[in-house]
C-alpha cells in the first residue's frame, strides 16, 4: 500500500509540478479575492466582454429563431409545421428562397408562445429574442449563484469561474447568435431546482413541466422525483404538464400534436421522413450517444438498423449504473451534483445534440470548479480545464472519431462528478 502510495504522489508530482500548487494556494487564497469590490469589478469586466461581443447578432439571424418564426406562421395558417415540404416554402416567402429554414422539430407550445411575436416584422422579432436571451444569460447565473452557493466559501475564485468563462464560451455565443431556445429551458429547470429552497416546491414543479414542454429532453429530471417518491411534486408536474396541455390544444387544436408525436418517434426510434432529419442523426457535428453511434456504425459498414436496440441498451446501463451509484454514495445529499448529472445525461441520451446545447455544461463546469478549488484538488481542477476547454471552444480535430471529442469530454465530466459522489462540500468541511 505505502509502495502504490508513493507512486501516486510521484505521478501527481509529475502531471502538476512541485510549483503548481502552492501557486494555486497563493491564488485561491489572494487577499483581493476575498474582496467582492474586486469580484464584482472583475464579473462587470468579463459580463461586458461578453456582451460587447453578441451585439453584432442583432443585425445577423440564422437557422433557430427563423424556424420558430415560421413554425408560428405556420400555427396561423393551419400548414403541418413538422414537414418540410410545407414548411420550407413557407420560409421562402418569410425570408427569400435564398435562405433555409431548418425544420422545426420541438413541441407545439414553443410556436405557439411565438404566436404574438410572429405579428412583428422580422428584424423586430430577432432583437427582441436577443434581448431576452442576454436577460436569460444572467438570471441563469444569478440561479447558478444561489444553488452552488458560489462566494460562500472561502475563496470568492469559484463565483468569478462562470463570468470568466462567458466570452469564451462558443455554445452561449452560437445560442445567442441562433436565437436558440437553450436559455428558457436552462432558466426554467434551474428554477426547478431553486425554488424547493424557498419553499415553493409546486411552482417548482410546473416550471419542469414548462421546460419540457419546450424541449422534450429534461424529462430526464423526473427519475430522481420518483426515486426519491417526491409525490407532491410529481403531482405538480402532472398537473402542469396536463394544464399546459390543455392550453396548447386549446390555441391550436390536437392536429400539430399528433404531427408532433410522429415525427418524433421517428427521431428516436426510426428513420425520420425528413430529409433534414435524417442528415442531423449523421451529421459531423452531432455528438450524443445516438450520433456517436450512428456515425461508428456508417463508418465500420455495420448494420445501421442496430443502432436503436444498441443506443437502448446503453441508455438502460447508463441509467442503472449511475442509479446503483446513488444508493451507494448518498448520491442525493448534494442537489447540484445530483443536478449536473442530469445535466449531462441529457446531452449525452439526446438523439441529436449540437454544439449550442452545450450552454448547459455552465452549471457542471461551475459545481466542479468550486469543489475542485475549495478542497484543493489541482490534479482534478487542471484535467477540469482541459475538459472545459474541448467543451466550450472546441478546436476542429478532423473526421470520426476526432470530431467527438466533445462527447468525450462530456463523458470525461459526468467520470469527474460520480468521482465526486463520495461526499457533498458541507459533508467534507464538517469532517
Amino acid at each position: 500500500m505505502k509502495t502504490a502510495s508513493a507512486s501516486k504522489s510521484v505521478l501527481v508530482k509529475k502531471i502538476i509540478g512541485s510549483d503548481i500548487r502552492p501557486m494555486m494556494d497563493r491564488l485561491t487564497a489572494a487577499p483581493a479575492l476575498h474582496r467582492k469590490a474586486v469580484l464584482w469589478g472583475l464579473i462587470f469586466f468579463f459580463a461586458s466582454w461578453f456582451v460587447l461581443q453578441t451585439v453584432p447578432f442583432i443585425h445577423e439571424w440564422d437557422t433557430d429563431s427563423p424556424s420558430y418564426y415560421t413554425a408560428a406562421h405556420g400555427l396561423r395558417k393551419n400548414i403541418n409545421i413538422y414537414d418540410d415540404q410545407e414548411l420550407q416554402p413557407l420560409g421562402d416567402i418569410l425570408f427569400g428562397k435564398s435562405f433555409v429554414v431548418y425544420p422545426y422539430i420541438y413541441p407545439p407550445l414553443l410556436a405557439q408562445l411565438c404566436l404574438p411575436l410572429s405579428y412583428l416584422p422580422p428584424s423586430t422579432y430577432f432583437l427582441m429574442i436577443y434581448v431576452v436571451n442576454i436577460l436569460l444569460v444572467f438570471l441563469g447565473l444569478f440561479l447558478m449563484f444561489d444553488l452552488l452557493g458560489l462566494g460562500d466559501g472561502r475563496s470568492l475564485l469559484p463565483a468569478l469561474v462562470p463570468f470568466f468563462l462567458l466570452p469564451f464560451n462558443e455554445p452561449l455565443l452560437t445560442t445567442i447568435h441562433h436565437g436558440q431556445i437553450n436559455l428558457l429551458v436552462f432558466d426554467a429547470i434551474l428554477l426547478f431546482l431553486v425554488l424547493p429552497k424557498k419553499g415553493k416546491p409546486v411552482l417548482a414543479a410546473f416550471f419542469l413541466s414548462l421546460a419540457v414542454f419546450l424541449k422534450i429532453y429534461p424529462i430526464l429530471f423526473i427519475l430522481p422525483l420518483l426515486v426519491q417518491k417526491r409525490l407532491r411534486s410529481l403531482a405538480a408536474f402532472a398537473a402542469g404538464s396536463v394544464g399546459l396541455l390543455a392550453a396548447s390544444l386549446l390555441i391550436s387544436g390536437p392536429a400539430p400534436w399528433l404531427d408532433f408525436m410522429k415525427s418524433t418517434i421517428a427521431l428516436f426510434f426510426k428513420k425520420p421522413d425528413s430529409p433534414f432529419t435524417r442528415g442531423f442523426q449523421n451529421s459531423f457535428g452531432n455528438v450524443s450517444l445516438k450520433g456517436f453511434l450512428t456515425q461508428a456504425f456508417s463508418r465500420f459498414h455495420l448494420p445501421e438498423s442496430a443502432v436503436v436496440p444498441v443506443f437502448l441498451l446503453l441508455v438502460a446501463f447508463l441509467l442503472v449504473w449511475i442509479f446503483s451509484i446513488s444508493r451507494k454514495k448518498a448520491f442525493n445529499s448534494d442537489l447540484a451534483r445530483e443536478s449536473s448529472i442530469f445535466f449531462i445525461l441529457t446531452l449525452l441520451l439526446a438523439p441529436i445534440t449540437w454544439s449550442h446545447h452545450f450552454v448547459i455544461m455552465l452549471m457542471p463546469v461551475a459545481y466542479l470548479a468550486g469543489r475542485t478549488i475549495s478542497e484543493k484538488k489541482y490534479p482534478a481542477f487542471i484535467l477540469l480545464a482541459f475538459l472545459t476547454s474541448q467543451i466550450f471552444y472546441q478546436l476542429p480535430w478532423g473526421a470520426f472519431p476526432f470530431n467527438q471529442v466533445r462527447f468525450f469530454a462530456t463523458l470525461g465530466f459526468l467520470a469527474m462528478l460520480l468521482h465526486f459522489a463520495k461526499k457533498s462540500p458541507r459533508e467534507l468541511h464538517a469532517s
